[in-house]
């Protein structure tokens, strides 16, 4: 997936649920209003709101 991403010209603006469900395994959102993105391939990445 990540190959196919560094392939295109632009990244897609739009909401694409393929591209979510395929690079995505979870997300956790925490009382202290922290977001945390679990990505398939284990990595996590954390935003708050």
């Amino acid at each position: 997936m990540m190959f196919e991403l560094s392939e295109l010209d632009t990244l897609p603006v739009a909401f694409d649920e393929k591209l979510w469900h395929g690079t995505i395994d979870h997300v956790t959102v925490r009382a202290d209003d922290q977001v945390v993105f679990r990505f398939r391939d284990g990595k996590e990445v954390t935003t708050r709101l």
